[in-house]
């Protein structure tokens, strides 16, 4: 099935989108879709999935008979669609938006299913990890805080 999409500029990689090219279709969905219960402890649980890969771009643009030729002022792409990438894709166009990546042209092979959340982007807390102990270098042994008053024990009893 043919079937076009709207599109901006920047999302068909600043013009360079040519029919002919095959596109993996990437869908980002809003976190008000998904339900509470779901809830990671982060506000916004909008997620971004790899929706179709290897698609044939059958025009971009207004003609479809380009013969390859860049257009830059394009507002619609049209694809080649099975009757489920169909399907998904006007879904996945009711609920979010939808981006495309352009494939290398000797690139057929099909990804694992890939997704990211923002948790995915937000950076891993570092591990707590104790102050190391002062060290005073002309004193040695274990610093020992009696009350309020800071003695030095040392290995021999001293202190």
């Amino acid at each position: 099935r043919a079937f076009s999409i709207r599109v901006m500029e920047d999302e068909i990689v600043g013009g360079f989108l040519q029919s002919g090219n095959r596109v993996d279709i990437f869908a980002t969905i809003p976190g008000s879709v998904f339900p509470q219960k779901e809830a990671t402890g982060v506000a916004d649980r909008s997620r971004s999935v790899l929706l179709l890969q290897n698609v044939q771009v059958l025009a971009v643009g207004e003609n479809s008979a380009t013969r390859g030729a860049i257009q830059s002022g394009a507002r619609t792409v049209s694809f080649s669609l099975t009757p489920d990438q169909l399907a998904r894709l006007t879904l996945a166009m009711r609920f979010g938006k939808v981006a495309l990546a352009v494939r290398n042209p000797g690139d057929a092979a099909v990804a694992d299913a890939a997704s990211a959340s923002l948790v995915d982007l937000l950076p891993v807390a570092p591990a707590f990890h104790a102050p190391a102990p002062m060290v005073h270098p002309h004193r040695s042994g274990v610093p020992l805080l009696l009350g309020t008053k800071a003695v030095n024990a040392f290995p021999d009893g001293r202190s």
